[in-house]
Parts: structure tokens; sequence; C-alpha cells
């Protein structure tokens, strides 16, 4: 195998931070901002659900399965009820698509498979299986697209970006020092530290807790998920330090956090 391919596999990782089905009835998807810095795809079962991109309105089709890069600005909109599987996932170092912030991919027999997989392992209750089967759909949906269209990140050490999306990809876990400087490769703490903060302005652990409570307010705007269920979500198997940190980042509680944000739909 030539050495350039060898170099870029070991620089493409796959992390998927969540792989949801959520059943949800008319304007329920009405949201007025999901950026994020993570990659979405998305399936409906039926038309209704829109994103608005630029002021630009896309149907989400039964036909399509499409893909949202990280750092995307777009709205939701539900017009019907309608079943949309979503995954969140990571591809350091890869943060985009050249010419595209959205992407509609034709759904192919191994799609199909790939979501009835999924979906017996969501009603199995089975989220080990379920992962697994995002992750594959995610892979799959990843190298199908035409060569050269995914956009790789320039501008940042990519060491700090591969970490990063491995902080981002790991909620429920807390990262060792030794095991960020294993995966960075670099030597010590104070190397990982400083290199960290330039990059990123902030430290390692700074960068987790931000990252999942992120992921806690979008989860509190685009789920039904109780407070308690959220904060197990992110790692934080105690609901009143989470609500406490929440108020902290976002000046107000979880429980005001999503009334406001509804009463903006």
């Amino acid at each position: 195998m030539p050495k350039s391919i060898r170099a870029r596999k070991k620089q493409m990782q796959f992390y998927l931070i969540s792989a949801n089905f959520n059943r949800l009835k008319m304007h329920e998807w009405n949201h007025p901002d999901l950026a994020a810095r993570f990659w979405r795809l998305y399936h409906h079962d039926v038309p209704g659900g829109n994103v608005v991109i630029s002021g630009e309105t896309h149907p989400l089709l039964p036909e399509y399965v499409y893909l949202i890069p990280p750092n995307v600005h777009f709205a939701s909109e539900s017009e019907t009820d309608f079943t949309q599987f979503c995954l969140h996932f990571q591809i350091p170092p890869f943060i985009g698509l050249t010419g595209e912030n959205l992407h509609m991919q034709k759904v192919t027999p191994a799609i199909v498979e790939l979501l009835e997989l999924c979906w017996k392992h969501y009603r199995n209750t089975d989220i080990e299986n379920l992962r697994l089967c995002g992750l594959a759909l995610a892979s799959y949906c990843i190298a199908k697209l035409p060569e050269g269209m995914l956009r790789k990140i320039e501008t940042v050490d990519y060491r700090i970006a591969r970490l990063c999306s491995n902080i981002e990809g790991l909620y429920r876990e807390e990262t060792s020092i030794r095991r960020m400087i294993k995966i960075t490769g670099m030597g010590s703490k104070s190397t990982l530290m400083r290199n960290f903060r330039k990059a990123t302005g902030t430290t390692p652990h700074q960068f987790l807790i931000k990252s999942k409570y992120a992921y806690g307010a979008e989860l509190l705007t685009t789920t039904q998920y109780t407070v308690g269920e959220i904060s197990e979500m992110i790692g934080v198997n105690n609901q009143f330090l989470f609500s406490r940190t929440f108020k902290k980042i976002y000046g107000v509680s979880p429980s005001l956090y999503r009334k406001k944000m509804e009463d903006k739909k």
C-alpha cells in the first residue's frame, strides 16, 4: 500500500455521538438554529420536514438521506407528523463539504437494510448494536460521497483537532491526561496544555464541559427527553449538578431554557 494512503487511513476516524429515532408531531421540529460542531445525518419516513439554509428551504424526502456538516447554521420546520432517524457523529480531520452545506444521497438497498437494523435495535433497546449500525450507516454515506467533496481542516493543529473530536465523541467518559497525550502524540502534559490552549483558547477539561452542555442544550430544544435523561446522556449522573452547571453556562435552568427556546418557535 502506498505511503500516502497509509497516512490518510491513520488520520481518518469516526466517532458516533448519538443515534436516535424521534416521533415528531406537527411543528415539534421547528427550531431557529441547529448549528453544532458535529455532522448530522437525517432520514424521514414521510415528507413534511424541512431545513432552511441561507434562506433556502430544502424538503427532507424519504427517498433520500441528508448530510449536514459541522458549524452549518440552519433552521428546521415540520408541517406534519413524521418519524426522524438522526445520527450525530465526528470524522476528524474532515469539517465540511466542498461547495455544499447540505448533501442529499439516494436511499439504496444497503441504506434501507442499515436503517431497518437500526430500527430493530432501537425497538429492542439494544443500544450497543444501534450505535454500531448507526456508525456503519454514517460510514457508508460518507464513503459514497464524490471524490474530493470532503473538506479537511487546515488551520488548526491536526493533533488538537483530533483530540477535540475525540472529546466531543465521548460525552459519557472522562478522558485522562495520559490518554490525551497518547491521542495527540505529544510528549508531555505541559506541551499538550500549551498547544491545546493556543488552538482553542481553553483547557481540555473546560472544552469537555462546554461540549457536554452544548449537546445538552441541543437535546433540550430538539427532543422530548426529560432533564434527568439528558443529564445521563451527556455523562452527568447527578441531575442537580447538571442543572447547576447548566445555569452557570447559560444563565437559566434547563427547564427555563427549554421553555424560552419553545417560545421562540
